[in-house]
């Protein structure tokens, strides 16, 4: 497999994005974890990132609403809207 088709395809299991290659194409299990839990530990750190970014941009919002709802809320946008390029400004 290419490393352009492993990157698209790691981009695509990060966002949820449909593909037909498997995580366990492109990344190994570990003693304790499939590729898809691998995987998901990934999705979960590129969101919280994300959302993190939006607090740190919309501060005043997130003071208005609070923590709990404005993280649901970042986390719903980030789903929705996956970021389009490697650099967020």
């Amino acid at each position: 497999m290419k490393l352009a088709n492993i990157h698209q395809a790691f981009i695509s299991g990060i966002y949820n994005l449909e593909t037909d290659i498997k995580p366990g194409a492109f990344i190994q299990a570990g003693e304790k974890l499939d590729p898809e839990q691998c995987l998901a530990i990934y999705r979960g750190s590129v969101y919280g990132n994300l959302c993190s970014a939006l607090a740190d941009i919309y501060p005043a919002f997130l003071q208005c609403v609070g923590e709990q709802f404005f993280q649901a809320l970042a986390l719903r946008y980030v789903k929705a809207h996956p970021p389009a390029s490697a650099s967020l400004d």
